[in-house]
């Protein structure tokens, strides 16, 4: 193989490389910016994973839902959550189906287990990790904890039409998780 083949392969491994990551940043930016804004109330954790480092587990507050007959769903099925907002601004499922919906705002999840002999699922957004540099998470973890009742924390979910969500943010009484840190 001669020289000029060899640099030009090497050159579009090196332009691959760079415009994989570039795009997804670009489609999760995209989504941001193009999306509805959806606030959903948290009880935080904050656990290691030892390959991606520390972060904020999410623990929805509205997580699981309640069917008038029970459902057959398997663990790990993908389901769509039908989205409204209560009276204090918060998104909460409206209903969950088992085919995209013809109207209103939904997010693509995963049901996580059935209870109660079927009639309520938990659900697993795509959306139940914040990640934060490691000093911050774990001080993240130990204000999340020590916080009252009365502290509202909740995740900004920006959620497209096609049922897309992406993570914006964390907030503590309408404050930024990484500026109640510092």
């Amino acid at each position: 193989m001669s020289r000029q083949v060899t640099l030009a392969l090497f050159a579009v491994v090196v332009i691959a490389q760079l415009f994989i990551p570039m795009r997804e940043v670009w489609k999760s930016q995209e989504l941001i910016e193009q999306s509805d804004t959806y606030k959903f109330r948290l009880r935080p954790v904050d656990p290691i994973d030892p390959l991606r480092g520390r972060y904020v587990r999410l623990d929805f507050a509205d997580r699981v839902y309640k069917f008038g007959e029970p459902t057959s769903w398997d663990s790990g099925t993908d389901i769509y959550v039908v989205l409204k907002t209560d009276e204090d601004g918060f998104a909460v499922p409206d209903t969950v189906l088992s085919e995209i919906p013809g109207n209103g705002p939904f997010v693509i999840a995963k049901m996580s287990r059935r209870l109660l002999n079927a009639r309520k699922i938990t659900i697993n957004y795509p959306f139940e990790r914040f990640y934060m540099d490691e000093d911050k998470a774990q001080n993240a973890e130990m204000i999340l904890r020590s916080m009252s009742d009365s502290t509202v924390v909740y995740a900004e979910v920006a959620i497209a039409p096609d049922g897309q969500g992406l993570l914006k943010d964390v907030l503590v009484n309408g404050i930024p998780i990484q500026d109640v840190v510092e």
